[in-house]
């Protein structure tokens, strides 16, 4: 794909001029794109020149007019099989849920692409005759009916069939699919809002019904009616909502560790029969664990690639990603909280001393010092963590997948490490809330931060100098 895609980008950078200008009287305010040699990575390039010619606010009709030039551009693709296809997934996999433009900052959707593509079948870049085409495939379906098979475009439509599916089969009111981080219970999904709970809201693991009905030996999956089973009767959420009736059932990525479960609720009994229904359920759960892995392992792809993304915006001094970066990764990192339920933490740094340092000693030294700190930062932290310089003497951290009993160690070990490289600073930290998100807790490590360093006024420290 790497080979394809090279080829691809390098022949839209010698013909992306001659495109826009084919294209200019026939679309409706053909779009504005700036590419100079300077850009050596095709990818990006390729990138650019895509979101420019999806990014519309009528993307179907702009591609249809778009596509005789297309087919001049590349002559050894038209004719091709899956050459339509292939344009299309080359579009999706580059972008991603959004991409912000590496050259103009416009963001691109591929689910809004796909959505256009959808109301109009007719577009001449979808490799699907029109509804009302009288054609036939190899096996004689018409190919007006193949939209009804069609994958769906991502974990939570999967998720949503899936909920209403077992809504209609087994009966029960309410279906959601949660997710399980340390000791939270948090809710990713649901199929209706006439309960309690709705995505987003999160409880105490310990306290869920879900928790007993895996942890009690002898409580069934399928519970028609929770008086019979007495772990579930006399839990407290059986008293505070009206849940006469419930299941639950494990979702497993490797096999091993626990990622959350499928489970139901209803106001009043159901059938003793249903229980014999638990295999559907479980087959369910097994083919959402699937997505689900499978849409996480991209999910890393994708956020490695938007760390590479971000070291276009890094603070030219201390080589950490800039203000700018940071708040792009902040805001994508807070999306993939809200989309798969995890965790995250975020760690405020202050150097204590710069200005005296600047003051004594000259800039130089001052920057030295910052230099020695955003080192410690670098080799401190993981990859997939973000290490960001905000501004004059801040730092800040985003710590992924990191729960708040990790986040205070990561604390005890930061403050270990500057001590060490003798860099005097004050930190704070705090965990992502689901009702608050990422920038609470960034407010909330900042505010603990100053209350710190206020802490520390009261008593003399050794002036930092750098080594």
């Amino acid at each position: 794909m790497d080979a394809d895609l090279d080829t691809l980008a390098l022949a839209l950078y010698v013909r992306i001029d001659d495109l826009l200008k084919a294209c200019a009287e026939r679309a409706p305010a053909r779009p504005k794109v700036g590419i100079t040699p300077k850009i050596s990575d095709a990818k990006l390039i390729a990138l650019a020149v895509l979101q420019a010619l999806t990014g519309r606010a009528s993307p179907a009709r702009w591609l249809r007019h778009a596509h005789e030039p297309l087919r001049h551009l590349f002559p050894y693709l038209p004719g091709q099989p899956g050459y339509n296809k292939r344009l299309r997934h080359l579009a999706d996999t580059l972008a991603g849920p959004r991409v912000i433009h590496p050259l103009r900052g416009a963001v691109f959707n591929p689910h809004w692409y796909n959505k256009a593509v959808q109301d109009d079948p007719g577009h001449p870049l979808d490799d699907q005759p029109p509804a009302s085409a009288n054609v036939e495939d190899s096996g004689g379906q018409r190919a007006g009916e193949w939209a009804t098979h069609a994958a769906f475009p991502g974990v939570a439509a999967a998720t949503a069939a899936v909920l209403e599916q077992l809504h209609t089969e087994l009966g029960f009111s309410w279906w959601a699919v949660t997710r399980i981080t340390g000791g939270t219970y948090t809710v990713l999904a649901t199929n209706t809002s006439g309960f309690p709970l709705s995505p987003g809201e999160q409880l105490t693991w310990a306290d869920t019904l879900c928790r007993r009905v895996m942890q009690e030996e002898r409580a069934p999956h399928i519970v028609p009616d929770v008086r019979a089973v007495p772990a579930l009767a006399v839990a407290p959420l059986t008293e505070q909502w009206p849940i006469a009736a419930y299941l639950s059932v494990p979702l497993s990525l490797d096999g091993r560790e626990l990622f959350g479960t499928l489970c139901a609720a209803h106001p009043k009994p159901l059938p003793a029969t249903l229980t014999g229904r638990l295999p559907l359920v479980e087959l369910q759960a097994r083919l959402l664990s699937t997505v689900l892995a499978a849409e996480l392992h991209v999910d890393q792809a994708r956020r490695r690639a938007e760390r590479a993304e971000a070291d276009a915006l890094l603070d030219p001094l201390t080589g950490l990603v800039n203000r700018r970066g940071w708040l792009m990764l902040l805001h994508r990192e807070e999306q993939r909280c809200r989309r798969y339920g995890t965790v995250a933490s975020v760690l405020v740094v202050d150097l204590d001393g710069l200005k005296a340092v600047n003051d004594r000693h000259g800039h130089a030294a001052g920057d030295a010092l910052l230099q020695r700190a955003a080192q410690v930062l670098s080799e401190a932290f993981r990859s997939t963590d973000v290490a960001a310089r905000l501004g004059g003497d801040e730092f800040a951290v985003l710590a992924v997948e990191t729960d708040a009993s990790a986040a205070q160690r990561e604390l005890t070990r930061l403050h270990e490490l500057f001590d060490r490289a003798g860099v005097p600073a004050s930190i704070g930290v705090a965990t992502r809330r689901s009702n608050t998100g990422l920038t609470g807790a960034w407010t909330e490590s900042d505010a603990q931060m100053y209350q710190f360093k206020r802490a520390k006024t009261a008593r003399p420290s050794a002036e930092p100098f750098p080594a």
